[in-house]
């Protein structure tokens, strides 16, 4: 009987008359040791399309499904598959069917995989033949399987159980393979199974004698991050240490890639331990392009809890290091829920961290948002906030390539001062270059307060007038 459904005609009764006559076998109904059924359930599901019911035996969870598979293709492998494809998603199934040719056959079911045309199931039935080489410590065989599959995705695919087996056995064989992928995320893979194995003390000294004997950049990178990654969770002054002392395996110098790498991982998954991994970076410049990078990564996948937290903590115990990952959560909030950063910031007790963050958030509004920008900025600019006039040329140099008139009419209704002063260099530039309005250019400079700039402006303005009358 096929395990996947038994068709039972309701007949004039109808599909809703579950009273009607029908029976379900014994061997179904409870199971029996000789049959891989019995560790499935058993459901009802109505086809009103012709009138009909369909038992339908559902394993209860996957660790059923994969035992009852791995039986069924050990006694009959056509059936098995026959079943399998009449799943929505054979991919496993076919996995697992693989995987119980290749405990007594595993030449045949290599090609029995090799002629499926469906790459996707294929992928998976090769797989399944290289978890039954390794369940049987038969990595030499695993790998010559490997070595026959064409270079890719699909190979990439099958490689990773035979590095995971290897990276304890025979690690420089591991990393052979490991070397041998083509796919980022399959690179990344491997190398955190290798790198795991070696990253506790007294193994270091064999990692780096490891990571020597990698050719291909790619994974050598790969191993070192991961490596690092390993340390960092359990003593985050080691895995800084680790990077310091062994310099020349992450490019040398300062690598700025690695300790972004170590602040985007645990930025997702514990930023807590980030912190203290900042603490341990002595140089003040690497520390805080770390610290933003945590906090760029602890906002996007924590959302504003992230940054409530951090605010909470920053009032009651300011910190440096708190305010740079905070800034580094705004930037990557700021990028979907521009009015809500601008509500956390007013939740900071301390005035000059909330000035700093205020303004902070406003210049990377400049660009995204200048609307709101020109909003948040009128009011640094009434109380001459000295970093109101940065601000405002970089607003003025965005909005006046996306609506020159409103950057204008803006401008115009400010305050005269340094901000303002600003942002009529930065409109006259425009006009200069872009619009070639000379004699708008120079109307705008009138409006300049500080001497000194006037007068700059003015000459270049009236150079580029006599160049025009006088070509």
């Amino acid at each position: 009987m096929n395990h996947a459904s038994l068709i039972l005609v309701a007949g004039a009764v109808g599909v809703a008359g579950f009273g009607a006559g029908f029976f379900v076998s014994d061997s179904l109904e409870n199971g029996n040791a000789d049959n891989p059924e019995e560790t499935a359930a058993i459901t009802l599901v109505e086809r009103p399309e012709d009138n009909s019911l369909t038992i339908e035996v559902v394993p209860e969870d996957s660790e059923a499904e994969r035992s009852y598979f791995l039986t069924l293709a050990a006694k009959d492998p056509l059936t098995a598959e026959a079943e399998a494809m009449e799943k929505d998603d054979p991919r496993e199934a076919m996995e697992w069917i693989a995987q119980a040719r290749a405990a007594t056959d595993p030449e045949g079911a290599y090609q029995w995989a090799t002629d499926i045309t469906n790459m996707e199931l294929r992928s998976y039935a090769y797989r399944g033949i290289i978890n039954a080489l390794v369940a049987k410590s038969d990595l030499e065989t695993a790998t010559a399987f490997l070595d026959r599959m064409p270079t890719g995705r699909l190979r990439d695919f099958s490689a990773f159980p035979v590095i995971e087996a290897m990276a304890t056995s025979d690690p420089i064989a591991a990393v052979k393979v490991g070397e041998s992928l083509t796919r980022v995320w399959s690179v990344r893979e491997a190398g955190e199974v290798i790198a795991e194995a070696h990253a506790t003390p007294g193994k270091e000294d064999a990692f780096w004698e490891l990571l020597e004997s990698a050719e291909n950049d790619s994974f050598r990178r790969a191993l070192a991050i991961n490596f690092v990654l390993e340390v960092a969770g359990d003593d985050p002054e080691r895995a800084i240490k680790v990077v310091t002392e062994n310099s020349d395996a992450f490019g040398g110098g300062n690598p700025r890639w690695i300790y972004g790498e170590i602040a985007e991982e645990f930025g997702e998954e514990n930023p807590e331990k980030g912190l203290e991994i900042a603490a341990s970076i002595d140089n003040p410049e690497l520390r805080e392009e770390f610290l933003e990078e945590l906090g760029e990564r602890w906002g996007e996948t924590f959302g504003k809890e992230s940054a409530l937290t951090l605010v909470e903590r920053l009032n009651t115990s300011p910190d440096k290091n708190l305010e740079t990952t905070l800034s580094g959560a705004l930037d990557r909030l700021m990028e979907n829920d521009q009015e809500s950063v601008f509500g956390i910031i007013n939740v900071i007790e301390n005035p000059e961290v909330r000035g700093r963050l205020n303004s902070r958030a406003i210049g990377s509004l400049t660009r995204r948002n200048p609307q709101l920008a020109s909003e948040k900025l009128e009011p640094l600019i009434e109380q001459g906030a000295p970093e109101s006039a940065g601000i405002t040329g970089r607003l003025m140099r965005s909005w006046m390539y996306n609506n020159p008139g409103e950057a204008s009419l803006w401008l115009d209704q400010q305050s005269s001062g340094p901000a303002k002063d600003e942002g009529i260099e930065a409109l006259v530039d425009n006009l200069l270059r872009v619009d070639q309005d000379y004699r708008g250019a120079l109307a705008w400079t009138e409006q300049v307060q500080n001497p000194d700039k006037k007068a700059r402006l003015t000459e270049r303005v009236s150079r580029q007038i006599e160049r025009e009358e006088n070509p």
